[in-house]
């Protein structure tokens, strides 16, 4: 008699007798759509900005980590900063407020921050990747321009670090219904 999928009845015994449930870890799973959760992004204008503010410390962050010559593993599984107010008391914090403060402040930013901030629909991971690839030039050309500013950059002011394979125009695109297509490359 099987008592549960997967299971036999020796270890549904044991489970039950030491009061415990072993999880299947997400490898050990074969469906790919096992344990897979989709998740949303939605929030009103102040939520939109706090994303944006995030955003762009975490792309300094990822920055700095490039000149350090940190791993890709460790850039993919750090670069996002959970608590951008975690370095108000030091100087990096006042830092990242500038850098936030300039970048919610771009004409691109404040327009999404109003649409995206006054809609109702729920933004699932491949839209808000879309969405922040339309800021990610401004986003890096603010954090190199910050770095060779307090001259933490070495050489010069150089060329670009992103092309953009057309000119990203919100207005054009029709709001965020049409974020499908990647817009951004890194060179």
């Amino acid at each position: 008699m099987n008592l549960y999928h997967y299971r036999s009845v020796e270890s549904a015994r044991k489970e039950i007798e030491c009061r415990t449930f072993r999880y299947a870890d997400r490898n050990e799973l074969n469906d790919p759509l096992e344990g897979y959760a989709q998740i949303y992004w939605k929030g009103d204008c102040p939520a939109w900005e706090g994303l944006f503010r995030n955003y762009i410390c975490s792309v300094y962050y990822a920055v700095v980590g490039i000149q350090l010559n940190a791993s890709e593993e460790l850039l993919a599984e750090r670069a996002v900063i959970p608590d951008i107010h975690c370095f108000d008391d030091v100087p990096l914090g006042q830092v990242w407020k500038e850098l936030s403060d300039r970048f919610v402040q771009t004409a691109l930013v404040q327009k999404l921050i109003v649409d995206l901030g006054n809609t109702e629909t729920e933004m699932n991971a491949h839209r808000l990747r879309q969405i922040l690839r339309l800021c990610h030039e401004d986003a890096i050309k603010i954090c190199l321009d910050d770095m060779h500013k307090r001259k933490t950059l070495p050489g010069e002011q150089g060329g670009p670090v992103v092309s953009i394979s057309e000119k990203v125009d919100w207005e054009k695109m029709g709001g965020f219904g049409n974020l499908e297509s990647p817009l951004i490359k890194m060179k």
